[in-house]
């Protein structure tokens, strides 16, 4: 009886225990963006990838335009990272490029951009990076207005409440 009492708690505690594990999403975003600041236009953006929830964190690829991004991570509220391993060939580690900031909201899906890289603003405005002044892309969003909120609203959550 003591054993059956002990296999039915233990089998208990691991239900719960594999309730509790690491929730992974798999983001898939393909909503309409926009981008405004020096240039005002609709931008083709796809993000896709596995979000952990306990880590807070994003891993995955990103398309903006032409420009095609294998490797992105970023934690909503911090920066937007690219990992360029085209170097992993020649035995070096990956190119690390900070984009800009990123907010995202897992709720809605919402996100905004704001460019600070050079080479991917004026990938996307086509302006030399000398050029460059301030970029956001917003979404979901089909006008300035509508991406100029999203980016307000976003700015304004608290990302790293406890």
């Amino acid at each position: 009886m003591r054993k059956r009492m002990l296999v039915i708690v233990l089998l208990l505690a691991a239900a719960v225990l594999a309730g509790c594990m690491e929730k992974i999403d798999k983001l898939q975003i393909d909503a309409p963006a926009y981008m405004y600041g020096d240039q005002a236009k609709s931008v083709e953006v796809t993000i896709g990838g596995p979000f952990s929830h306990a880590d807070n964190l994003f891993t995955g690829s990103m398309r903006i335009g032409d420009k095609k991004l294998e490797t992105i991570v970023f934690t909503p509220g911090t920066g937007l990272l690219h990992y360029d391993e085209r170097n992993l060939a020649n035995g070096e580690g990956p190119e690390r490029t900070y984009l800009g900031l990123i907010y995202y909201d897992k709720e809605t899906s919402a996100y905004a951009i704001e460019v600070t890289d050079a080479a991917l603003y004026a990938s996307l405005t086509g302006k030399k990076p000398e050029e460059q002044s301030k970029l956001i892309i917003g979404s979901p969003a089909n006008n300035a207005e509508e991406a100029k909120a999203v980016h307000a609203r976003l700015t304004k959550l608290d990302y790293f409440e406890d």
